[in-house]
Formats: C-alpha cells, sequence, structure tokens
C-alpha cells in the first residue's frame, strides 16, 4: 500500500475503497494477529554504520525508481520531495552500488518535516515498485502495509496523532528477522512480527505519495542506515575445548587398553562426547571439580573411571553419571552470586535430521541451551543459529570448523541438557541396561504393561580415523519410572518393533550364549544401584523380577515359573534337542510342582518347588550323562548337551540357589 487518505487507500497496481466500518473491525482482528506494541521482543540495538546522507552536497547516493527526477530537490542542504497531482508515487533508493543485498537487517534514522498534503510515508525492504514495506502517517491513524508481488500481503493500523506540519520529527525504524519497530521523537509506534518474511529484505526508500489530496509536500535529513543482529540468530559462546589439547591429548581414554586393539588408546583419538561434555558443564558455570581440579577432559576422564558406572561397555560416556555430578559439585560451587543450575538429560534420536532432528535442536538453541550432537562416528557441540537456515553454529572436539555444514554430516541424535535453577534437587530417576546387540529386554508392571524406554545405539566415540571397531551393544533407558514390582524378560530380537517392544538391531547369537548384563538403577536423586542379570540364554527366555521402592534399595531375583520353564523343555523336545521320554517326564514333574506350589493350604511353596527341582535335575543329568558318554557325537546330539545345560541351569537359577 502506497498512500492512504481517510477516506481511500490508493495503491499502485489497482484502487479500491474500504468503509471505515470494515477498517476498524479489520483493525481489531488485526491487532490480535500480529501483536500490536505489545508481545512481540524487541531486535537488537543498532550497530555498524553502512549508509548515510546529510544531503550537504548532491543526490549522487540516491535512484530515482517511480515519479520524475524533479520531484526531487535540495534545497538549503535539505532534501525535498513534492507532487502537485493526485493519485501520484515517487521514491529514491540507494545505488545499487552503494547497497549490499546481505544488508537483510538494519536499522534506519532520518529526520521528517511534513509540509503540505496529509499522506506521509516510509518505505523499506523494497526490492522494486512490486515488493516493499510501508508505514504511511495520516493526520489520526498510521498504517503498515507490505506489497508481494504486487498483492497487498498484509497491513497493519493504528491510532496516531503525534505528526504535526511544520516541525521536523525523528523517525527510527528497525527491521530484522520479520521484526518491525518503529519510533517517532522516541516514542514506539508500532511493533510487528511479519508473518510472511523472506530473507531478501531489499533497500530503504525515501517515499512520497498522494492519495486524493494534492499538493504533497515533505523535508527528509540525516539519513543513517545501521546493521542489526538477526534476532533469530543466536550464539551461546560456550567455552572451546579440544580433545587433541597437547596438555591432555595422550591421556589413556576409559580403559581403551583393553578395547581399542592396535588403534592408540588416547583421549586425542576417542575423547569427542567426553569433551563435548566438559564444554557444556563449563557453559553452565562448572569450571572445577575441586578446588584445585580445573574441569578438563582429563579431569572428567579420571572422574568417570573412578566411578562404578562411568563409562559404558567401549568407551560410551554414562551421561547420568555426568548428571550425578553436576549434583555434587551444585553445594561446593553455586553461590548466590553465582547460583549453578542443576542439569536434567534427555536423549532423542531422529528418522530425519531435516524434518525433526534441526527443529528440536533449533528449540532448544533458542531457550539458550547447547546440545550435544551425535554424528556417525564423532561427537559436536551445537551453539548457535545461523539466520534461521538449516546451519549451526558448533564447538568440533576435533576439528576447527565452527559450521554444521562445514563437516557434510547430518547429526543422527542429541543429547539435550535441562537447566533447573532451583534450591531443591528435582526428582530424577532412571534406569539403564546396556545389551549386546541381538538381544531385547522388556519390562513389565504388575499389571502386564510395557514400560516405554528410549533405545540408544552409538557409534564409538572416535573422530577422524577409520571406524575398524564396531558398536559392541546398544543402551536402553528408562527416564521416570515408577517404583513397585516389574518383571523383567530377556529374549533374543526378532526385528519385530512390537515383539522386541522397540525397534532393536538383530544380529546372529551362539544359542545358549552365556550373557551377563548389568541393570543400573538410579534413584531419585540419581544415586546408582548396580543389579546383575546372569542367565545361559538360549533360543528361550529369561526372566526375573525387580522390586524398587522410595526407601529401600532395589533387588532383583529369577522370575521364571514353572509354566514357562515346560515351555522351554517343550521347545526343546520339538526341535530334536530333548527325548520324547525325558520330555514327558519332566513336564508331568513340573506340572505337578506348580500344581502343588499353588495350593492355598500350602505354606512353604519354595520348599515343594526346590524339591520337584532337584527330582526334575536328576532327571536331566541321567539324559545329559547318557550323550556325554557317547564318543563321537551328532552335531545334533551336541547341542543336546548345551541345551540340556541350559535347562538345568534355569533350574538351579530360580528354585536350588542356596
Amino acid at each position: 500500500m502506497n498512500c492512504i487518505s481517510s477516506r481511500q487507500v490508493y495503491v499502485s497496481f489497482n484502487w479500491f475503497t474500504i468503509s471505515m466500518k470494515f477498517f476498524w473491525f479489520g483493525l481489531g482482528m488485526l491487532l490480535g494477529f500480529f501483536n500490536l506494541v505489545t508481545g512481540v521482543p524487541p531486535v537488537v540495538a543498532a550497530g555498524e554504520l553502512v549508509f548515510e546522507d546529510d544531503f550537504s552536497n548532491d543526490l549522487s547516493q540516491w535512484q530515482v525508481t517511480r515519479g520524475l527526477p524533479s520531484i526531487w530537490q535540495l534545497v538549503d542542504g535539505v532534501l525535498e520531495g513534492n507532487l502537485l497531482t493526485t493519485s501520484t508515487i515517487s521514491e529514491l533508493v540507494p545505488q545499487s552500488s552503494l547497497w549490499q543485498a546481505e544488508w537483510r537487517n538494519y536499522s534506519l534514522e532520518l529526520d521528517i518535516q511534513p509540509l503540505a498534503g496529509v499522506d506521509r510515508n516510509l518505505a523499506w525492504g523494497y526490492q522494486d515498485p512490486l515488493n516493499w514495506y510501508e508505514i504511511h502517517f495520516l493526520p489520526d491513524f498510521f498504517q503498515l502495509a507490505k506489497l508481494r508481488n504486487g498483492q497487498l500481503a498484509w497491513s497493519e493500523s493504528g491510532e496516531f496523532n503525534l505528526l504535526t506540519p511544520g516541525v521536523w520529527h525523528h523517525l527510527r525504524l528497525d527491521a530484522a528477522g520479520g521484526q518491525i519497530q518503529i519510533w517517532l521523537d522516541g516514542v514506539e509506534v508500532a511493533r510487528v512480527t511479519d508473518p510472511m518474511y523472506q530473507e531478501n529484505l531489499g533497500t530503504i526508500a525515501l517515499k512520497i505519495g498522494s492519495g486524493s489530496v494534492a499538493p504533497v509536500r515533505m523535508k527528509f535529513d540525516n539519513v543513517k542506515v545501521r546493521l542489526l543482529a538477526d534476532p533469530r540468530d543466536v550464539d551461546l559462546v560456550v567455552p572451546k575445548v579440544r580433545q587433541d589439547d597437547p596438555v591432555w591429548a595422550e591421556e589413556i581414554y576409559d580403559s581403551a587398553q583393553v578395547w581399542a586393539g592396535s588403534q592408540a588408546k588416547s583421549i586425542s583419538r576417542w575423547g569427542c562426547a567426553l569433551t563435548s561434555a566438559v564444554m557444556v558443564l563449563r557453559h553452565y558455570g562448572f569450571d572445577y571439580l575441586a578446588a584445585d581440579l580445573p574441569l578438563t577432559p582429563a579431569s572428567l576422564n579420571a572422574w568417570l573411571k573412578a566411578q562404578p558406572d562411568g563409562y559404558l561397555g567401549q568407551g560410551w560416556v554414562n551421561w547420568f553419571a555426568i548428571v550425578r555430578l553436576v549434583r555434587e559439585l551444585l553445594p561446593v560451587w553455586s553461590t548466590l552470586a553465582k547460583p549453578l543450575p542443576q542439569l536434567k538429560y534427555s536423549y532423542q534420536s531422529w528418522l530425519s535430521w531435516e524434518t525433526t532432528g534441526l527443529s528440536l535442536v533449533k528449540t532448544k538453541l533458542e531457550q539458550f541451551q547447547p546440545v550435544i550432537l551425535e554424528l556417525p562416528g564423532h561427537f559436536v557441540v551445537a551453539q548457535g543459529l545461523i539466520n534461521q537456515s538449516s546451519d549451526l553454529l558448533i564447538n568440533d572436539p576435533a576439528r576447527s570448523g565452527t559450521s554444521l555444514a562445514a563437516l557434510g554430516q547430518q547429526p543422527i541424535s542429541g543429547r539435550f541438557w535441562l537447566p533447573i535453577y532451583d534450591g531443591k534437587l528435582v526428582s530424577l530417576g532412571y534406569w539403564l541396561v546396556k545389551l549386546p546387540k541381538g538381544l531385547s529386554l522388556k519390562i513389565f508392571d504388575e499389571s502386564g504393561n510395557l514400560l516405554p524406554y528410549s533405545w540408544l545405539s552409538q557409534d564409538l566415540p572416535g573422530a577422524e580415523a577409520d571406524q575398524t571397531l564396531e558398536s559392541d551393544g546398544s543402551v536402553l533407558v528408562w527416564e521416570n519410572p515408577p517404583t513397585g514390582g516389574f518383571s523383567l524378560e530377556l529374549d533374543i530380537a526378532s526385528g519385530n518393533s512390537d515383539e522386541d517392544g522397540g525397534v532393536l538391531p538383530v544380529a546372529v547369537l551362539p544359542e545358549w550364549n552365556p550373557v551377563d548384563l548389568e541393570l543400573w538403577v538410579y534413584d531419585d536423586q540419581v544415586r546408582p544401584t548396580k543389579l546383575n542379570l546372569t542367565t545361559d540364554l538360549g533360543t528361550d527366555k529369561a526372566f526375573w523380577w525387580l522390586q524398587t521402592s522410595p526407601e529401600d534399595p532395589p533387588v532383583i531375583f529369577p522370575g521364571l515359573n514353572w509354566t514357562e520353564w515346560r515351555r522351554v523343555a517343550y521347545d526343546l523336545n520339538l526341535r530334536g534337542l530333548l527325548s520324547t521320554l525325558t520330555w514327558l517326564r519332566v513336564n508331568y514333574l513340573a506340572s505337578l510342582a506348580e500344581l502343588m506350589a499353588g495350593l492355598e493350604t500350602n505354606y512353604q511353596p519354595d520348599e515343594i518347588s526346590a524339591r520337584y527341582a532337584r527330582w526334575l535335575d536328576q532327571i536331566l543329568s541321567l539324559e545329559f550323562n547318557k550323550i556325554e558318554a557317547i564318543t563321537s557325537r551328532s552335531e545334533t546330539q551336541s547341542k543336546s548337551l548345551a541345551a540340556i545345560k541350559h535347562l538345568r541351569a534355569l533350574l538351579t537359577t530360580r528354585w536350588l540357589q542356596p
């Protein structure tokens, strides 16, 4: 929209009339939509001066885009615009050689003096006569408008009566990242957000126009343009730390001497996740582990190695141990003058970085929270947004680059850290188990409901080297689990997410493979308890029962029952690994054990089950010894030995433990 009288709206591409009743109804709707004056955050203060003109010499810095050049004259060091006819528009814009396309966010200041007519205009974001923004002052109201491809994209109005003819007024306009603020003589007139903002903002434009009233005469002076930071940009200035710093580069990372093979064992080789954690902790003010011990990759590595749960498997940083460390440091370093936060950890993976991951990370960065990003084989810290683009500012612990796009890799997951500034420690709780690839672990509550978990499978944390080591498993995490009794079911992963309780990697495992698992139960203050899950896993399931409470330490014990044991034996018989005669005998005894142990009159069910378990073990022992005596066993007979050994182990684990 170019110029407006109180009765008529004139637009260069068309004429149309709006009744004032409709106008003010629309105004009420638009005020709520665009958050006029309130509700929109201010843009950043003006910075570098890139264009100015006090009109003391000539108009060589300007060019006319519409109208006759004679409309614009210099009079006593002041620019004057004069229109003698109605329905006329003219603009002056900076010469193209003096304006850079990169100037998308800027602040415009100038002095204006209305002399004749009712229309006073100023334009910005000017690309051509069909694309621009404008503020249009009339005697008792103003109108903001955006023209896009020759069509009125939106407009916004408000009451106004401060522009006095014959008096100089100072006008300031800030336009950055789609946010627009306008002041007149130091008083804020409007603050809006353009919902259709595009990056190609365009130049400033000194504008004069007449609607139905002519002549129009305006004076302009002291034009200054300064660059602004895009308010959507974020730079958290996370401290930069390198894993290859000579001070700690060659220190042994975790237990790399055990699992790194012929590769280097150092922090420089494997310490990207470790170093990323250091950067995030320092960002939140945790600079020291002790009074004389700065927080560095070396000191954090030593602390994690000293914890029972500091590292998992082959060098995986246990982020819950980091959460606990923060809680230990809070009472030491947090003060009224410098309060430090609790950090609540969460993990998120995504199928698509562009459609899911990027928006999640942007949201955290806009909330001033850095994010540790996992790339294939590497970790970096996301610490800023660049002009709302798909690129991020990063701190790379192994490389010198500061842009995610420059790495040429897309993140596959993120480690998020929510700072909580609260004098009372927030209740947090987690369960964590590391599984070999090819296994699934499901946990059910007492009502048989499956507890949801997060599945974490990450590459080994090594940068700048060939990934000759493969990750040896997956980590399952249950966040804020309830207390009570729970059934644990360990099985071979099928590849079916419904059967596995989630999407888990499938691997070929030898039957009756001995499995030793560690289930870490963290209470509401992130204090850990390690529970061991040991079984000879065959093609069947293994079961445990977990009991937790707010007051007592968690306990776990075998959860196999007679029905499940009979199912295992029956499956072995079907596969030809347990003779039919033996199967009939053990099934009969196991059925009887289940019946007797379940009688209401029986006050010692465990003793009865143990008695039947000993008889069953004797029967299986006879079968085992018979096959073992065969000097030249077939492959099936060798498998039978392993199957019977497994079946006996289930009896011992569940009912014959002292």
